[in-house]
C-alpha cells in the first residue's frame, strides 16, 4: 500500500505543477466527474470546444461490474484493513500540503 501511496503523491506533484505552470488547463477530480458528470463533460468542451460533443455512458464497466457513474471512494476505504491505511497515511502524512491542494485529508 505504501507504494501506490508514493505514486500518489509522485503523480500529484507532477498535476500540481502541471496546474501552476501551463497557461491553458482544466482541472477534473474523480469526485466532480461522479457527482456531476454532465456538468464535467460542459466543462470539458468548454475548455475544449473542438470536440464538439462528448459522450458520457450512462453505465460503465468497473472492475468485474457494471455499474453507473458514482464514486466508489468510501466502499474502497471501507475494504482496506487499518494497516494499510497507516500505511497510507505513514507515506501522505510528507505531503500534506498536496493533499490540501487536491482537497484531500488524511484518515
Amino acid at each position: 500500500m505504501a507504494k501506490f501511496a508514493e505514486q500518489w503523491l509522485f503523480q500529484s506533484e507532477y498535476q500540481k505543477d502541471n496546474l501552476e505552470t501551463l497557461n491553458n488547463v482544466v482541472q477534473v477530480s474523480y469526485e466532480e466527474f461522479t457527482q456531476d458528470p454532465v456538468a464535467i463533460k460542459h466543462k470539458v468542451l468548454e475548455f475544449c470546444p473542438e470536440l464538439e460533443s462528448l459522450d458520457i455512458p450512462e453505465q460503465l464497466h468497473v472492475k468485474d461490474r457494471v455499474s453507473p457513474i458514482r464514486n466508489f471512494n468510501q466502499e474502497q476505504i471501507e475494504e482496506l484493513k487499518k494497516e494499510d491505511i497507516q500505511a497510507i497515511s505513514d507515506v501522505l502524512r510528507s505531503r500534506l500540503d498536496l493533499l490540501d491542494y487536491f482537497g484531500y485529508e488524511l484518515i
